[in-house]
């Protein structure tokens, strides 16, 4: 059964009569498009595990990465090689890095410096890694 209550709105144009399921239509695409813009500016989190598999090769890649962090509004929170396991397979690296968006971070990861320069640092020392964006977590 669909409801026939009836809302009134004064409008400048006179008085406009809305049926109570267009209402209710109006106030959820209004709640879809809230969420989609808090969304796009949501933050994500970069999470990177992987073995060192050579030390004095992989120095080389954290300092130039946080040369370039800035340049994309990404802050590293958390970078262990000493990590706790409370469960499953630990790795030699922890890190998060929070970035203001996914495209802020996708654009880090694309960046022809990143790709052609510094990426390689990673991939020649480590192994087994692991690197996955998760989104910041909101309360529905």
């Amino acid at each position: 059964m669909v409801a026939s209550a009836k809302l009134v709105f004064f409008h400048s144009h006179g008085i406009v009569d809305y049926t109570l399921p267009f209402f209710t239509a109006c106030i959820l695409r209004l709640h879809n498009l809230s969420f989609i813009l808090k969304s796009v500016g949501m933050a994500i989190y970069y999470i990177g595990t992987y073995d060192i598999v050579d030390m004095d090769a992989f120095s080389k890649y954290p300092p130039r990465v946080l040369q370039l962090l800035p340049k994309y509004g990404g802050e590293v929170l958390a970078s262990d090689t000493e990590a706790i396991t409370v469960e499953g397979t630990a790795r030699t690296m922890n890190a998060i890095v929070k970035f203001p968006s996914v495209k802020h971070a996708l654009d880090f990861y694309n960046d022809p410096e990143y790709q052609q320069e510094i990426k390689p640092l990673r991939l020649n020392s480590t192994r087994n890694g692991t690197m996955v964006l998760v989104k910041q977590f909101e309360i529905p």
